[in-house]
């Protein structure tokens, strides 16, 4: 909504400066050599002080041409081969991060050819997929789509994510969620309290380009929400965890007031010492999210099938499960969330046809399971057996 132009006093007089998000954000002209070596000097300064990953924000954006839409130009594409380039002669350990919010097949073209790009790109269609997941009780939509995401080489990896600092991204999940379902998402965010963006669809109607609203307030219960975040770090990929995700932070509606505007409802800054102590007061929702938390993720830590280049495969176990199958060689691993607010049985028939283990263990309860008995979870229970 904000003017693309912003007249600018410089040292050669007023000038009317390409301003894509606001006016205190000039857009940088890459066609410039000067500039562009400018910047290729800004990243080795990243690098020289420890960075082992640089995230290209909004890279979309970066290039002009007059007569198009300038945004996600073909030259960004040879921007970001540079960029890639340059970073793997002088440091080629760290990791090149496309940010995009495009829908999904645009979004994975930054990942090129697999090794010439991007080496991770952001999974913005789980945001939402899970939040539809969680409300509805239901893993239909996610499954399907889920099951058919493709990895163009092990170099590249998807950033898994449920929330960001701007919100919820809903535009990536267009066309995987119907119009109907959008709604009803959008509706639920504002009875708790969220704030919903609309933009033009182009057809005279509106559609919902972004929730404003913390995960754990979208979600609701301790054990729910968990269930959702078990979920985020079973998939193929690296986990990207928002703080206010880790530490279960509810809507800051006071900051929104102050601010005035919607995404301060997630980005409020805690004072160290109360929140501390919230954390450590076992009867607080705080601190009942951060240990529960936590103990998903020391039994990830110490799991080598949770890494990126583990092989995926989502399995149909029961509309009231995720159910996500790792495995690597001749091990398995398969990780299953009750997405319900039932108990929910699952035969031993049904497991061995997609499992070869029959007696496993939860990492996270350290229980022994035997699979052929079956096995019955808890409303929203996870267990992650091998």
């Amino acid at each position: 909504a904000m003017p693309l132009f912003t007249k600018f006093e410089t040292k050669e007089g007023a000038k009317m400066v390409w301003t894509t998000f606001s006016d205190n954000q000039v857009d940088l002209n890459f066609s410039n050599p000067e500039v562009f070596l400018e910047m290729i000097k800004i990243l080795f300064f990243y690098i020289e002080n420890g960075a082992t990953a640089i995230r290209l924000d909004a890279i979309a954006y970066a290039w002009k041409k007059m007569g198009t839409s300038s945004f996600n130009l073909e030259e960004v594409h040879v921007l970001v081969k540079i960029f890639r380039q340059v970073i793997e002669a002088v440091a080629p350990y760290v990791w090149v991060i496309t940010e995009t919010v495009l829908p999904h097949k645009e979004n994975t073209n930054y990942f090129g050819n697999g090794q010439d790009e991007s080496h991770m790109v952001y999974h913005f269609q789980l945001e939402t997929l899970l939040l539809h997941t969680m409300l509805t009780s239901d893993t239909s939509v996610a499954t399907n789509w889920l099951k058919d995401i493709k990895y163009p080489s092990d170099n590249v990896s998807y950033l898994n994510l449920s929330v960001s600092h701007d919100g919820i991204h809903t535009i990536p999940a267009k066309g995987i969620l119907s119009d109907k379902q959008m709604k009803a998402i959008g509706k639920d965010c504002e009875s708790k309290g969220g704030k919903v963006l609309l933009r033009d669809a182009g057809n005279g109607e509106t559609e919902i380009y972004e929730m404003n609203i913390t995960y754990p307030s979208a979600i609701g219960s301790v054990d729910k929400y968990l269930a959702s975040q078990a979920i985020q770090l079973a998939l193929r990929g690296v986990p990207l965890i928002y703080f206010n995700n880790l530490i279960g932070a509810d809507n800051w509606s006071a900051g929104v007031e102050e601010l005035g505007y919607g995404r301060a409802i997630n980005r409020q800054k805690f004072d160290y010492n109360k929140l501390i102590a919230e954390l450590k007061d076992v009867s607080s929702r705080k601190y009942q999210i951060y240990q529960g938390y936590c103990e998903l993720l020391k039994a990830r830590i110490n799991e080598p099938l949770f890494s990126p280049i583990a092989k995926q495969d989502i399995v149909n176990l029961n509309t009231r499960v995720m159910a996500i199958k790792r495995y690597d060689k001749s091990k398995e691993l398969l990780a299953i969330t009750n997405v319900s607010g039932e108990k929910v049985v699952i035969s031993g028939e049904k497991i061995k046809a997609v499992f070869s283990v029959h007696k496993t263990k939860d990492l996270l309860t350290k229980k022994n399971i035997d699979i052929v008995k079956g096995i019955e979870l808890k409303p929203y229970q996870t267990v992650w057996l091998k």
